[in-house]
């Protein structure tokens, strides 16, 4: 066999000095919380969407919280766990807001992320009902021939 030469490889592209420039122009979003204003990242993080993926049917709080910390930091959630300055149901709210104005500043208003996530839980199943549902779906008995 003979031995291959090394091959040189190409310049590198520089991908961050396309993403400074990408987004250069973008004003991204911000929001007041607890009278802190927090700006969104340009952009969703990958931790962010790999979490609201993988997470995307739990309805625990701290699943919210290990969601959001990638967009506004531990400490903010720590701040907000020790004062309270909403309800733990408005999570879902900011996630959704969050969501919308990272991939597009200005696309979402609360209100609306409001709306959208009131739309998305009238739309389920209640989980016992579901499961009610799915069990007696399974358990149905085939009709008999009637004979013995």
């Amino acid at each position: 066999m003979s031995e291959r030469a090394p091959v040189e490889a190409l310049e590198p592209e520089d991908f961050d000095a396309f993403i400074v420039e990408t987004q250069a122009e973008i004003r991204p979003a911000s929001i007041k919380i607890g009278g802190e204003i927090y700006t969104l990242p340009i952009g969703v993080p990958i931790a962010f969407t790999l979490m609201t993926r993988r997470l995307s049917k739990s309805e625990d709080p701290g699943v919210m919280r290990d969601i959001l910390v990638p967009i506004f930091g531990a400490a903010a959630l720590d701040e907000w766990e020790s004062t309270s300055p909403f309800a733990s149901d408005s999570l879902g709210v900011l996630m959704r807001w969050a969501g919308a104005n990272m991939t597009s500043p200005g696309s979402m208003t609360l209100a609306e992320a409001a709306a959208s996530v009131e739309e998305d839980e009238a739309g389920k199943v209640p989980a016992n009902r579901a499961a009610k549902r799915a069990a007696a779906k399974s358990s149905k008995r085939t009709k008999s021939s009637g004979k013995r």
